[in-house]
């Protein structure tokens, strides 16, 4: 599916551009924004996107940069998140912004995409504390110091942010978050430099990324247990779903089944915290283990996340093409 595609080209705070793809079907449609794995590229993302656009859905993709990744004072992931609100809540001329109206389902992988949720529940919460008027700037210095909290946000960014945080349907988080230790770390820059942990090159990056962890120490403190935490108390005023493998190296299996379960016994309502396991899949490859029930788990997504929320706006449910069911 190539038609009504857009692509943009965001510039992050530390100058990487981040490429942004928008696959727009109609402005009534619900809309899936996924946030590639570190070292995702285009085509593997689009095979995600595809069950989507499969199902009727507007699809917005992106990959974070590993230098917004693994930068630990997150300024440049917490830009990438405003610029996807803005993107998000684009309108055309007085109309409702295309990509909200709908519903917006956020389709997360390993930490490259789960880092940027956070900051999306931060925005929220700094936007609904401001009164936006026109041509008003929000300087939130005076706010607890995070990234986030250091952004200018203008009249025009806190109705985007709004919007957004409005028409949030549902989360998804495909192998992740990912606890950030050093083995994980690591693993992660090596599998997206495409050299294997075990080798020569990937035990150097054991190394260099631990010398760099413990020089970061001083400045932004233990940076784990601070963007763990982020995590666990993030609010996206939607259900979530989390779907991981127990055989995910990448991950650490004990320390996410508890960030769930604490989702879930911290939910104003127990259904809507849900989570799908599997054993044998390695990272971000559990579409590829299990099509048929990923795909399954995809379309309940669209009942129990996207259709309660058009439920609550007073629009039509949203029916998947007979087709794709």
């Amino acid at each position: 599916m190539t038609a009504n595609l857009e692509s943009y080209t965001r510039r992050s705070a530390l100058g990487t551009d981040v490429l942004v793809h928008v696959q727009c079907s109609s402005p009534a449609a619900p809309t899936a924004l996924l946030l590639g794995w570190l070292g995702a590229t285009p085509r593997p993302l689009s095979k995600y996107a595809l069950l989507f656009q499969d199902m009727g859905y507007n699809t917005v993709q992106t990959v974070s940069p590993g230098s917004a990744v693994f930068n630990f004072s997150q300024e440049g992931i917490a830009r990438l998140a405003l610029s996807l609100t803005r993107v998000l809540a684009e309108r055309d001329g007085d109309e409702e912004p295309r990509l909200c109206v709908g519903g917006v389902v956020v389709a997360s992988f390993s930490n490259g995409g789960a880092t940027i949720l956070p900051k999306f529940s931060r925005l929220f919460q700094l936007a609904a504390d401001c009164t936006p008027g026109e041509g008003r700037v929000a300087r939130l210095s005076e706010l607890p110091l995070d990234p986030v909290s250091r952004l200018n946000l203008t009249a025009d960014d806190i109705s985007a942010v709004l919007a957004v945080r409005n028409a949030m349907a549902a989360v998804l988080f495909d192998s992740g978050p990912c606890y950030l230790s050093l083995e994980s770390g690591s693993n992660a820059i090596a599998t997206s430099m495409g050299v294997t942990p075990e080798s020569l090159l990937g035990r150097l990056t054991w190394l260099a990324f631990a010398a760099f962890a413990v020089a970061q120490l001083p400045i932004h403190g233990n940076f784990s247990d601070i963007w763990w935490t982020a995590m666990c108390d993030a609010v996206y005023g939607c259900p979530e779903m989390y779907i991981y493998s127990a055989m995910d190296r990448m991950l650490d299996e004990e320390e996410l089944d508890k960030l769930v379960e604490l989702r879930w016994e911290r939910a104003e309502n127990q259904t809507d915290v849900l989570w799908w396991k599997v054993d044998d899949a390695p990272h971000v490859a559990i579409l590829l283990k299990h099509r048929e029930e990923y795909v399954r788990k995809i379309h309940a997504l669209n009942e129990w996340g996207v259709n309660r929320f058009r439920k609550q706006a007073k629009l039509p449910p949203w029916t998947i093409p007979v087709d794709n069911k």
